[in-house]
C-alpha cells in the first residue's frame, strides 16, 4: 500500500497547518518562575486557561436541619507571589440560600507564595441528609495568560464524584499491591 502524491502532500500540509497553529496559540511569552507550575486547561467554560491557582473548600460543622446555617469556607491560594486580585463566584444548588457574604466579587490585591486567602459564605439549606451542592470559580490575569480554578462541593460526601473517584483508585492500589 503505497501512498500517492497527493495524498502526501495533503499529510504535509496538514501538519504544517496544525504546527502553525499551536506555535501561534501558544506564543506568549511566559515568566520564569511562572512556567514551571503551569498546568494548561482546555476543556473549561472560560477556554484555554493556566490553572495554578490552589482551591480548598470546607464547611465548619454541616447542620443536621435544613433551616440550620453553615459557614463554607473558601481558601484560594497561588503558587508564586501575585499581585493581582482574583475575581470569584460561589454557585449555590438546589434549596441553598445565601444568609451572609457575597456570592460573587474580588479578592484583595497582593498574593504571598502558597499563604491563602480565604472566602466566606454563610448558607441555609446545606446538609447532610439532602443532597446538595456549592461551587466556586477563581480567576484572573497574569501578563495575558488566563488563571482559572473551580471546585464544587456536595453535603453527602460518599456521594460525590471524587469520593467515587478516591475510591476507585484505592481500589486499584490494592488491587496492584496484591500482585493481581
Amino acid at each position: 500500500m503505497s501512498i500517492k502524491k497527493p495524498q502526501l502532500l495533503l499529510i504535509i500540509l496538514a501538519a504544517l497547518g496544525f504546527s502553525i497553529y499551536s506555535y501561534t496559540n501558544n506564543s506568549k511569552p511566559v515568566p520564569k518562575k511562572f512556567a514551571s507550575q503551569i498546568y494548561v486547561s482546555q476543556y473549561t467554560s472560560r477556554g484555554i486557561v493556566d490553572r495554578v491557582v490552589g482551591l480548598k473548600i470546607k464547611t465548619k460543622s454541616i447542620q443536621k436541619e435544613d433551616s440550620a446555617a453553615t459557614e463554607v469556607v473558601a481558601f484560594v491560594s497561588m503558587p508564586f507571589d501575585f499581585d493581582g486580585s482574583l475575581q470569584y463566584k460561589w454557585t449555590l444548588g438546589q434549596e441553598v440560600h445565601l444568609v451572609e457574604g457575597e456570592l460573587t466579587g474580588t479578592t484583595d490585591s497582593g498574593f504571598y507564595k502558597e499563604v491563602p486567602k480565604q472566602l466566606k459564605i454563610v448558607v441555609t439549606g446545606y446538609d447532610a441528609k439532602n443532597l446538595r451542592h456549592i461551587g466556586l470559580e477563581v480567576w484572573g490575569d497574569k501578563n495575558g495568560r488566563r488563571l482559572y480554578t473551580d471546585s464544587l462541593i456536595s453535603s453527602q460526601k460518599e456521594n460525590s464524584f471524587e469520593d467515587i473517584v478516591q475510591n476507585v483508585e484505592k481500589l486499584r492500589a490494592e488491587k496492584l499491591g496484591n500482585g493481581k
